[in-house]
């Protein structure tokens, strides 16, 4: 078991992606905390891997754009397991044309800016602690324009150059953290099942999304789980992934940087 006795926090990981990550995770040797909006989800996730996993995994109910209500997570979970080794900054939306597009930027930006910097200052070495990973969860969509959700694939996008930047030697020689970024292909999540009803009065752009992802076959949302731990097994610092296609996690394909800051 790779990540036996790592203590992990998954934001969104009451369902979809991330409950996956939790399922793999917890099969790994890890102990997790669910850190999710929705209590009834929550604690039914819990009571449900409690009965293979006992004592091995909680729930706190989190609301990401709060930071005190986010960091009160990181100190429950860090005194109730003894530390933490892992943060996957998973909780997202996609629903920019129903609610206002701040929000959109709240949870799948700022909050995975939170997320990493609470992060660093639990795990880091200048800290006390003893060095982890920390996971942000990008998008395909970020590498291609995407019409039907521009707000959504720009705070994707955004996510991976914050998690390459982070992703530095001169974060990592002093913290002992890691950053890596993981970027999912079309997958089958209530997020997406319900991405018809996002675009109500919107007949051209749900076009758009339906013509967009039917290229691309969804996967399921079990092969998330298994490429997080390929990742988390093999990702160097500031590597970004996709993982697609129900196919293994491989690294993605991105532009060579350029050999000297300005």
């Amino acid at each position: 078991m790779s990540q036996q006795g790592k203590v992990a926090l998954v934001t969104g990981g009451a369902s979809g992606i991330g409950k996956s990550f939790v399922q793999h995770l917890l099969a790994e040797g890890a102990l997790v905390s669910i850190c999710d909006l929705n209590k009834t989800i929550g604690e039914k996730a819990v009571e449900e891997l409690s009965r293979t996993y006992p004592e091995k995994v909680i729930f706190l109910q989190c609301d990401v754009t709060k930071e005190d209500n986010f960091e009160e997570c990181f100190k429950h979970t860090a005194s109730r397991f003894g530390g933490l080794d892992i943060v996957i900054n998973n909780a997202g939306i996609a629903d920019e044309w129903r609610k206002p597009f701040q929000l959109t930027v709240d949870i799948n930006l700022n909050a995975v800016i939170t997320g990493t910097r609470l992060g660093f200052k639990y795990m880091s070495k200048e800290n006390g602690g003893h060095g982890g990973v920390i996971v942000n969860i990008a998008s395909i969509t970020s590498f291609e324009p995407f019409p039907s959700l521009p707000v959504y694939s720009a705070t994707k996008a955004a996510v991976n150059q914050f998690s390459r930047s982070y992703g530095h030697d001169v974060f990592y020689q002093k913290s002992g953290v890691k950053v890596i970024s993981i970027n999912p292909g079309m997958t089958k999540t209530p997020l997406t099942e319900n991405a018809v009803d996002y675009y109500q009065g919107l007949s051209d752009l749900l076009e758009n999304f339906i013509q967009h992802f039917g290229e691309y076959p969804a996967q399921s949302a079990d092969n998330m789980g298994k490429g997080l731990i390929q990742v988390l097994q093999k990702a160097e610092n500031g590597s970004l992934w996709t993982i697609e296609n129900d196919e293994p996690a491989a690294l993605a394909d991105t532009s060579k940087p350029a050999k000297k800051l300005v």
